[in-house]
């Protein structure tokens, strides 16, 4: 049995981690080993201020020069320890990613999941628990909450919920006018309830599924069952 997971709120920062991301293109189906053709490295480079906007959702990624690709810095082979070289027709990507601070400890965190092969000096990965706001994401009922907020949980598994999102197994898709889950409660303090009490649809009894969790938000706690 999962023991239950206090949630707690992320307030993104002013701040992206920076980094050099080599990886192969796959321009056929098929998985992400090694073994089938995917190949993949991310070094980070540090820490840089982000640009802060008055938009309604959140802030975007600062512009940042071009690193040229003799820059020494740049991953020469895939990370998996395969000796796979990477070679100049693979791609060269500049990565940034969005630091956000725990409202309950004050911890500086991202919302990457941790990977077995992350370099030193990665950015650490927010624990079970996390609710955000994925401000990126389409500004209509089909995506975001009566808040204005598109709540996304992380459970246990490591798998993130989008709690105002249609479950896979609504009774009424395509119907915004409802919520597969119905939310109560603030999620900035971290206290949240999702569960049947409004307008909803009659898939489950609030219940989240996903490929290794099963449980509930309940009173800001995730419990399995």
């Amino acid at each position: 049995m999962t023991a239950p997971t206090p949630t707690y709120w992320l307030e993104p920062t002013e701040q992206v981690a920076a980094g050099l991301r080599r990886y192969t293109r796959r321009d056929t189906d098929g998985g992400w080993t090694c073994a089938e053709g995917w190949h993949e490295a991310l070094v980070f480079t540090g820490t840089e201020p982000a640009e802060s906007r008055n938009t309604d959702h959140g802030r975007v990624l600062a512009h940042r020069p071009d690193v040229a690709h003799d820059d020494p810095r740049w991953p020469a082979e895939c990370a998996r320890g395969c000796g796979y070289q990477f070679t100049d027709g693979d791609v060269w990507q500049e990565w940034q990613e969005q630091l956000y601070r725990r409202a309950d400890t004050g911890e500086v965190v991202t919302l990457r999941p941790r990977r077995d092969y992350d370099p030193p000096g990665a950015p650490t990965p927010a624990p079970p628990g996390a609710m955000w706001n994925a401000w990126w994401m389409p500004d209509t009922p089909a995506w975001r909450g009566p808040d204005g907020m598109a709540l996304m949980v992380r459970l246990p598994d490591g798998h993130d919920w989008h709690v105002d999102g249609e479950a896979s197994n609504c009774t009424r898709k395509g119907d915004h006018t409802h919520k597969c889950w119905v939310r109560q409660g603030d999620p900035r303090t971290g206290s949240v309830t999702a569960g049947k009490d409004g307008d909803t649809c009659a898939a489950g009894a609030g219940s989240i599924a996903s490929t290794g969790y099963h449980g509930f938000l309940r009173d800001g706690v995730l419990t399995a069952g």
